[in-house]
């Protein structure tokens, strides 16, 4: 993935979404809080060879927003950081449906 941008909050963003404890997180972890109810957890990706990296590590999911014929836009969140790559759409990342009102 390349041409990553960091998004606006940073790590207190990520803080503030992700699943407390170390269950789906590598610890430490102290900081999250979830104060969101997101519940961030962090699934890793498959990657197209089909191995399962950075299970603990990040989380990513797909965005709606397409690069190019074969690329678009994720979320990836890490440790204290969450930002938008670019990725290949041969990865495998979760989804999370989220309600328009």
């Amino acid at each position: 993935m390349d041409n990553f941008i960091q998004l606006p909050g940073g790590d207190e963003a990520t803080h503030k979404l992700k699943e407390t404890g170390t269950t789906y997180w590598s610890g430490p972890n102290e900081k999250a809080t979830n104060v969101t109810g997101f519940s961030a957890r962090a699934a890793g990706v498959r990657a197209y060879d089909g191995r399962f990296l950075k299970i603990k590590n990040n989380a990513y999911w797909w965005t709606s927003s397409i690069v190019n014929d074969d690329r678009n836009y994720c979320i990836d969140m890490g440790y204290d950081f969450v930002g938008t790559p670019k990725s290949y759409f041969n990865d495998g990342f979760s989804v999370r449906c989220i309600k328009d009102d």
